[in-house]
């Protein structure tokens, strides 16, 4: 299959796909013994933003912050990135194993 231009970065490479995932966040908010309405009005974030992490998107950079400071935490602790193909390898070793 031929790439499209827009799959193509600067560098001349695929681009590959990265999904957000915020499961540090969510240990994090289970270890403190914390529900998603509390860092709503602890750290002053929207349930708009809440909901967004919870669908893997992306958010500003200054909610991360905040988050990070409340916690005292580092970015990599609230948030990984996880690439598609990684996905697609882990079910098919998956189904490998069945």
């Amino acid at each position: 299959m031929k790439a499209k231009l827009e799959d193509i970065n600067i560098y001349g490479k695929r681009r590959l796909e990265m999904k957000l995932s915020y499961n540090g966040l969510w240990k994090i908010l289970i270890d403190n013994d914390m529900q998603k309405k509390d860092l709503i009005n602890q750290v002053g974030i929207s349930s708009t933003t809440i909901a967004k992490m919870g669908k893997g998107e992306k958010v500003s950079l200054d909610v991360i912050e905040r988050i990070c400071d409340f916690f005292g935490c580092n970015v990599g602790d609230v948030l990984s990135f996880e690439s598609e193909n990684d996905n697609k390898l882990k079910i098919l070793k998956g189904k490998e194993n069945a």
